[in-house]
């Protein structure tokens, strides 16, 4: 059979067979106690009032009969809600709203803050006094330039080297020194007279970023 027509009037073909089929069994239901009404009766009637009871009280019993069955079945068939024409696609428009009442224990439940990694600092470079220094250490003295007097990035002069050098030069300087010495190689450092350079010029900066990289003691000026 087409499930046009059904479809055109918004019904589900498969409910409409499905409550066919329960009305079929409600009607079966009717028969059923129907008949058994009947044989129950002529049964009654002829044990307990040898035939005599009338016509119409046995129709009515036969009514009652196939209609409690009917009335059985139905509650049956049609009691879960499975039974409407509806196409059972929409959502329900209800909303049901709590009491707002739980069943817990009312324990407050701590929840852990996230883990946060912490860089682990890193140490400035040693510093010793210069009188100390050259009893431990090799001592690279370093002049440290600033203003007009870089030029190309050659902000330093090492020891008694009066032509300045870059910071690639001068860690070659300490690397050959290294290589060379028989004591661990510091750096002692100072500004040039000119006032130019200080402690927060990009000389000093990279500098001393250089020597805490390197792990190498440092001898600040002033350090005597």
């Amino acid at each position: 059979m087409s499930t046009l027509p059904f479809a055109m009037m918004g019904l589900d073909s498969t409910r409409v067979a499905q409550l066919a089929v329960n009305v079929l069994a409600v009607a079966g239901g009717f028969l059923v106690g129907y008949i058994a009404t009947l044989i129950g009766a002529k049964v009654l009637d002829k044990y307990l009032t040898a035939g005599k009871t009338p016509l119409p009280l046995h129709k009515v019993a036969r009514l009652l009969g196939g209609a409690i069955v009917a009335l059985l079945v139905a509650l049956v068939v049609f009691g879960e809600g499975g039974g409407g024409l509806g196409s059972g696609t929409g959502e329900g428009k209800e909303k049901v709203e709590g009491t707002g009442v739980g069943e817990g224990t009312g324990q407050t439940v701590s929840v852990p803050a996230p883990k946060v990694d912490t860089p682990t600092p890193t140490p400035p470079p040693k510093t010793t006094q210069l009188k100390e220094a050259d009893k431990v250490y090799d001592v690279i003295r370093v002049t440290v330039l600033g203003g007009e007097d870089v030029k190309e990035l050659k902000f330093y002069r090492v020891d008694d080297d009066a032509v300045p050098k870059t910071l690639k030069e001068l860690q070659d300087a300490v690397k050959t020194r290294q290589q060379a010495a028989t004591k661990p190689v510091a750096i002692a450092y100072q500004f040039a007279p000119n006032g130019l350079a200080g402690k927060d010029t990009p000389g000093t900066l990279r500098l001393l970023a250089f020597a805490q990289h390197e792990g190498l003691a440092v001898v600040p000026p002033g350090e005597k």
